[in-house]
């Protein structure tokens, strides 16, 4: 077994590390690396953007197995002037991934980190077109050959104490050819492995993300995430490596694919008409679920909890780039690369819920379309503003739009859904949430709902913490 490590990393570096003078990402970079690797400009590149719009499920992506993952070895930290590696010292065993849909079992080689200059960049892949500070990629090698590449992204949040090891690592490897010995136990530094899967992980065939950017690889991507702060960070930006990530690169027709349902995932399969809510079980049994949402906020029956405090809006009001996006099934609004994350917080929650998403539910005329009913009677339009935790939790706000006056601040989205009518239509535009929404001292003055749900479209996934405001937003008939 240590022979065939051995070979298997000789074997990958000439793979990877090929004229390691020719290239950089700097004046021989990414835009010029295809005139010495041609490979660099294939048509099955790395890195790509994890598009959940597009990505198809497969019932086949089973969890992955991270065998001896749990176990202390040493280590040798190098900088190579591109990026930090980790490489065993005579591993007693070899940490290897099999399960999923994988016919073999893949040898772990090597790992090494993407980041870039600030906490708002740096990761190669991104994930609905946001990118996070790092990335780390975790390179496996079968005994035919094949390679086979885990990603995990690392998110901005709370420092975390289990990366000190790696962290005090990176600190001493800031210049070409640092190198220093540590032990390490990589459970530390990567997510708990049975979440993560129950998280979902993307699978495509790409290609090394640096020269001689061999195609054929296996990659997969997870969508849990680690938390590190902005100080912990600040051990990779005090390397001298300027930068270290290739930028996204087309799918050229490949099939993204994703190990779990998500709301985006299988949309040929459910709509509001055919394939509508009364039939969504047969194909998502948790549509059929006891904690499903929407629902009727019949105040008669709500319960007064003294533990709902005031709901904090972090960074609500900052002006923000968003793309606008038609799915067929609704009006979608995402960040593209956020300076800062909306969040919220307070209330009775445990823990902070950032926002991913928002989007619409409307009707066919002003007296329906909201989704919730409030005593009864439904709004013409209601937001859904969606949030997630780092331990991967979901809390939605739902805010009711109410038939008045013009609402001038609305003019921005509501011009954005004028020119997004089309399934697939897009726009890019400025958007500063305050505007579509209610003034949030006056909407906690006047209340919330709170209750245990789901997602009100397939899969339906039960477990979301439901918030909806009694507070409105007036919007008129011709808007």
């Amino acid at each position: 077994m240590k022979l065939l490590n051995v070979l298997v990393v000789i074997l990958y570096s000439k793979l990877s590390l090929a004229n390691v003078n020719v290239w950089n990402y700097r004046e021989h970079g990414p835009d010029e690396w295809p005139k010495e690797f041609p490979q660099c400009g294939g048509k099955q590149q790395s890195p790509i953007d994890l598009d959940t719009t597009i990505a198809q499920f497969n019932k086949d992506l089973k969890p992955i197995n991270f065998n001896n993952y749990d176990q202390n070895l040493l280590w040798n930290i190098t900088n190579d002037g591109k990026s930090i590696y980790g490489r065993m010292i005579n591993p007693s065993l070899i940490p290897s991934i099999n399960g999923s849909n994988y016919r073999e079992t893949f040898n772990l080689i090597q790992f090494h980190f993407h980041w870039g200059f600030n906490p708002y960049q740096g990761s190669e892949h991104r994930l609905n077109g946001s990118k996070y500070p790092l990335e780390i990629h975790l390179v496996h090698q079968s005994e035919s050959g094949n390679l086979a590449v885990i990603g995990f992204f690392y998110r901005l949040g709370r420092t975390n104490v289990k990366l000190k090891e790696i962290l005090d690592a990176a600190g001493q490897t800031i210049f070409k050819n640092d190198m220093i010995a540590i032990n390490l136990n990589l459970v530390h530094i990567l997510p708990d492995f049975d979440e993560a899967n129950k998280n979902g992980y993307f699978r495509y065939m790409g290609s090394l993300t640096i020269p001689p950017c061999t195609e054929g690889l296996i990659w997969t991507v997870f969508r849990q995430t680690v938390s590190i702060s902005e100080n912990q960070l600040v051990k990779f930006y005090s390397n001298k490596l300027e930068s270290n990530h290739r930028d996204v690169q087309p799918l050229n027709g490949r099939i993204l694919q994703i190990s779990i349902r998500t709301s985006n995932t299988n949309v040929t399969l459910w709509n509001y008409k055919e394939n509508g809510p009364d039939i969504w079980y047969k194909e998502f049994p948790q549509c059929a679920g006891k904690q499903q949402s929407p629902i009727d906020l019949d105040t008669t029956i709500a319960q007064f909890n003294k533990d709902l405090k005031p709901i904090n809006f972090n960074n609500y009001d900052q002006n923000l780039l968003w793309n606008i996006t038609n799915d067929g099934k609704s009006i979608y609004g995402k960040m593209i690369n956020p300076s800062v994350i909306p969040s919220i917080n307070g209330s009775n929650y445990r823990e902070t819920f950032n926002l991913i998403q928002f989007h619409f539910h409307w009707g066919f005329n002003p007296y329906q379309g909201s989704e919730h009913r409030l005593n009864g009677s439904k709004y013409p339009l209601e937001i859904h503003l969606v949030h997630q935790s780092e331990s991967g939790n979901l809390a939605v706000i739902g805010f009711f739009y109410k038939l008045g006056q013009t609402n001038v601040k609305l003019k921005g989205i509501v011009d954005a859904a004028g020119k997004t009518i089309s399934k697939n239509d897009m726009i890019a535009m400025n958007l500063n949430l305050v505007h579509i929404l209610p003034d949030f001292d006056e909407a906690n003055k006047n209340g919330y709902f709170r209750y245990m749900g789901s997602l009100t479209i397939p899969p339906c996934t039960e477990g979301l913490i439901w918030t909806v405001f009694r507070q409105t937003v007036s919007i008129s008939e011709n808007q």
